[in-house]
């Protein structure tokens, strides 16, 4: 008899409508996690397709800028030397000054550094970016010909997230 007067639809909502809320209340809770902890995915999640070319088909750095001059529609992406940014009147004009600074000062720090990465970045009339990724060795600095210099002509102004995607990407072109 007492299970009969109880009404079981009412009870099946209210259990419903709890479960519902304590379920949007952890929701909330991890995306509040996420943002106080400033935690980023990275962009696209490296398109996964892309990443797959790069890491697993064995190819070299010439073809993996060639892929990233593709997806990021860039007009330039080229590996060079430092010998040839010297012999390239535009990209001397536009680096000279500060990349032969970071390579001084590279040089005469006191610390033991054995690899330094540094991006140039300049942005001229046109809205082109040009950038140049410096990656010195301390063994393989004074060689003029080394390839440890990438540069990348942008012919649009980059959102945040293409560029952080950019740059890692160049990073993973010059691992391998």
């Amino acid at each position: 008899m007492l299970f009969q007067s109880l009404n079981l639809y009412s009870i099946l909502v209210a259990g419903l409508t709890a479960t519902i809320i304590v379920f949007m209340r952890q929701l909330s809770y991890y995306k509040q996690q996420i943002i106080n902890k400033d935690l980023k995915m990275v962009p696209a999640y490296f398109d996964k397709k892309m990443l797959y070319k790069i890491l697993n088909n064995n190819c070299d750095r010439y073809s993996a800028l060639e892929m990233i001059k593709s997806y990021f529609k860039l007009k330039t992406a080229r590996s060079l030397s430092y010998e040839e940014l010297q012999n390239d009147q535009q990209l001397n004009e536009l680096f000279g000054d500060s990349l032969n600074y970071f390579i001084d000062n590279f040089i005469s720090k006191s610390d033991k550094s054995v690899v330094a990465n540094k991006a140039f970045s300049i942005q001229d009339e046109f809205n082109n970016t040009h950038k140049l990724y410096a990656f010195l060795e301390k063994n393989k600095i004074l060689d003029k010909t080394h390839q440890m210099l990438i540069y990348v002509k942008v012919p649009y102004i980059m959102t945040k997230d293409d560029e952080e995607s950019l740059n890692t990407f160049i990073h993973l072109a010059k691992i391998m």
